[in-house]
């Protein structure tokens, strides 16, 4: 089925080929499309979604409100895509999609000190935390904030199960894309910021206190999605959270602290 292309949106650009035409020659950018079974696949992110959503987050509730101004660059610019998707699908009668995952975490994560997403933001402070011999382990905001995460390899297996029916044609699939082109990809399990620190810190076997610096942004105080379209087609996630946590401050210590 994978020979198939599976073609994935990034910054204006459709990375993926065709394999080839009747000569064996790959196709060049502007005759892409022409191509009736490229199977295409964009990956969004929930911080697409309004601020003050409904909880939890339908694919329906997309531009109904204003977004977190903190990423609301970064959720614009995904937009773009997503509304291309669309666009094809209407003018060139495709079946392209976006799958929008909820917070992902595993091996091969950013651990960088100023970038990096809360979990390895937190896996990294809890272990340098045991490593100094500090007595309290700093979290920014109030700790309060709920966050859905899913590990890297659920969503990998989530793509591979949507692309192998859009080869089938799936008509369960093909009827769900004509009413919406966005589906949603989570694990339904949160916790808060706090909760998460704490489930670390015991993986760790760090027993120091939680302390909240109040001077950073909470940000969204809630963001879960509703992903009843995807299980209802079939798939669910199959890690679980102390499972994928174990195996990413693995990966961490094997590669960072050498």
């Amino acid at each position: 089925y994978f020979q198939e292309a599976l073609l994935t949106f990034n910054g204006g650009n459709w990375y993926g080929w065709k394999k080839t035409d009747s000569d064996g020659n790959k196709i060049p950018n502007d005759q892409r499309m022409t191509y009736a079974n490229i199977k295409v696949i964009n990956l969004g992110s929930s911080c697409f979604y309004p601020k003050k959503s409904k909880q939890p987050i339908k694919e329906s509730f997309l531009l109904t409100g204003s977004l977190e101004k903190t990423n609301e660059a970064y959720a614009l610019a995904k937009i773009v895509g997503l509304k291309m998707c669309e666009f094809y699908n209407s003018q060139y009668n495709r079946t392209y999609l976006t799958l929008m995952p909820c917070n992902l975490y595993g091996p091969n994560d950013n651990f960088d000190k100023e970038k990096s997403h809360f979990l390895p933001a937190l896996i990294k402070k809890v272990i340098q935390n045991k490593k100094e011999y500090n007595k309290s382990i700093e979290i920014w905001g109030t700790g309060k904030p709920k966050r859905e995460v899913m590990h890297v390899d659920d969503l990998a297996s989530a793509i591979g199960f949507i692309l192998i029916k859009k080869i089938k044609k799936d008509k369960k699939l093909l009827r769900l894309i004509k009413r919406s082109s966005v589906i949603n990809v989570g694990s339904g399990v949160e916790y808060t910021i706090s909760n998460f620190a704490k489930i670390i810190s015991k993986l760790l076997n760090n027993n120091n206190k939680l302390s909240f610096n109040k001077k950073y942004p909470d940000g969204t105080m809630r963001k879960i999605l509703d992903s009843s379209l995807i299980r209802n087609l079939g798939w669910k996630p199959k890690i679980e959270i102390k499972e994928g946590l174990k195996e990413t401050i693995n990966w961490y210590k094997k590669n960072y602290l050498k």
